[in-house]
């Protein structure tokens, strides 16, 4: 049987030992309890009738147990053996509350149990008062009991207090996963929102200063043009950031419309007026969508047309939303550009690919590359219920590659 302590020294690696203050009162009071009882009880197991000795042994072994969890099966033999030579009764009944609460097999309790009892047996069997299981029992199994409930409940503390620890940690994973999700979705509504809305500011500013002398009246109106983009894209952008910042102002959050298919007609018009030439055929019923729906699909129209403005000037752009039913088709496509296009113009290059991922979360697909022509294509899908649809990732058949949305001439 394997009496191997957790607290034994071959099983601690080196290190310097101080015993607790605990530990010291428990060793002072087994060696007084014993050199008290032996110099008034008469009967002391082998030492029975000398007194002096038997103290001696007592409060030597009482103050051995102050090591009984540095050396733990060392000092237990040597205070069974005390407690049949001179009846050490503190000192035995401190080892057994020890080992109680470092054996978990109920084979090793058990023969604790019976070594202790056996060792008290033979006590007073040398003293000449006969065996005396009535008091023997008791003696054994209050300690035995008492170290395993503080064993059992001190274990039981342990385990809830890593489990805190676990679910602390997983909290704050979570937390930083979510603080990470969030951060990438205000980046991909700053990009949707305001860059759409400053490279309308950049174009047109381009516009004015080619055509300056087209007249007083038309570098007017497109002053006007550039100053009202720069406003919205402004007012747009406070309201994303009041989103972030509203709590340690003391308001609210700001509660204006997100954009819904009701606002196709405004984009269709701002990019007309510089100058592009866009054909928007709607079909079906669009207006009952789902919120989330109709942004998707007015986010996925102003990509297309902002990147058909700033990498194919002048070409023909098409555009198809279709209802049928199970979910909304999205076809954008442009021709070749027949104006230079503005490479001055910054771009990150992960406006198509916010698109996929905005998508892929309300379980549609989306697909963008260049035709065979020299144009463009951008395809989406939106199904009305995404909780019915299952999301294709980002290895999906429809997902687009890197390669697709990067292209070397047509970066999007």
């Amino acid at each position: 049987m394997d009496f191997t302590a957790r607290g034994d020294s071959a099983s601690r690696p080196t290190r310097r030992w101080r015993p607790s203050p605990t530990d010291v009162a428990l060793a002072l009071a087994a060696a007084a309890y014993g050199v008290g009882d032996s110099l008034v009880h008469p009967a002391s197991g082998l030492l029975t009738g000398r007194p002096e000795w038997a103290a001696l042994v007592a409060g030597l072994v009482g103050l051995l147990v102050l090591w009984r969890r540095r050396f733990t099966r060392s000092v237990s033999a040597v205070v069974l053996v005390a407690h049949v030579l001179c009846y050490a009764p503190g000192a035995l009944a401190v080892m057994i509350y020890t080992l109680a609460g470092l054996y978990r097999r109920p084979a090793q309790l058990a023969a604790v149990g019976l070594s202790a009892l056996a060792a008290e047996t033979a006590a007073s069997e040398l003293a000449g008062a006969g065996p005396d299981l009535v008091h023997g029992v008791p003696f054994v199994a209050a300690p035995l009991v008492m170290g395993l409930y503080v064993a059992t409940r001190q274990r039981l503390i342990d385990t809830m207090r890593e489990r805190a620890a676990a679910l602390e940690s997983r909290q704050a994973l979570l937390e930083g996963r979510a603080k990470a999700e969030e951060r990438t979705r205000i980046a991909r509504e700053l990009h949707d929102v305001v860059g759409h809305r400053v490279s309308h500011v950049v174009l047109a500013a381009g516009a004015l200063q080619v055509g300056a002398g087209r007249g007083a009246e038309w570098v007017r109106e497109e002053a006007e043009h550039i100053r009202s983009a720069g406003v919205q894209a402004l007012v747009e952008l406070r309201d994303i950031l009041g989103v972030l910042t509203y709590p340690e102002r003391g308001g609210t959050a700001p509660m204006e419309p997100t954009p819904t298919v009701a606002d196709l007609d405004a984009l269709v018009a701002d990019c007309r007026r510089l100058g592009m030439d866009i054909t928007l055929d709607r079909r079906g019923p669009l207006d009952a969508l789902p919120a989330a729906t109709q942004l998707a699909v007015y986010r996925v129209l102003q990509e297309a047309f902002t990147n058909a403005l700033r990498h194919a000037p002048g070409a023909a752009v098409t555009a198809e939303v279709t209802n049928d039913g199970p979910a909304v088709r999205i076809l954008v496509a442009n021709g070749v550009a027949t104006e230079s296009p503005a490479d001055d113009l910054p771009s990150a290059g992960h406006g198509l690919l916010g698109l996929a991922e905005r998508l892929r979360l309300l379980g549609g697909t989306f697909e963008a590359g260049p035709r065979r022509d020299g144009g463009f294509r951008v395809r989406a899908g939106i199904p009305h219920d995404p909780a019915r649809t299952e999301p294709s990732g980002p290895s999906g058949p429809h997902a687009p590659s890197e390669s697709s949305l990067d292209q070397s001439h047509d970066r999007r």
